[in-house]
């Protein structure tokens, strides 16, 4: 697993820099604060934390795929929060 935290970066093209592409390929990457970088991925799963209720106590998750790779898991995944087998 890669993790990235890009809160720090400025755009994309210090994402670049980095240089991480090389190892996408063969690694799971999660990309704290992804929206900085998220043109430079054709494919990925969005997870969105929220604090909400009082005192900031509940945690809601919202999950967005963009590009066709994390539709069939999306599928699956809100069979399975809807209680129906995948």
């Amino acid at each position: 697993m890669l993790h990235i935290d890009a809160y720090r970066l400025s755009g994309a093209a210090e994402f670049r820099d980095l240089g991480f592409d090389g190892y996408f390929a063969d690694v799971i990457t999660l990309v704290e604060w992804g929206r900085i970088v998220a043109e430079e991925f054709a494919d990925y799963l969005a997870i969105d934390l929220d604090f909400t209720g009082e005192a900031d106590t509940v945690r809601t998750l919202t999950f967005a795929c963009v590009g066709g790779r994390w539709a069939p898991e999306m599928a699956t995944l809100r069979a399975r929060i809807a209680g129906r087998p995948a």
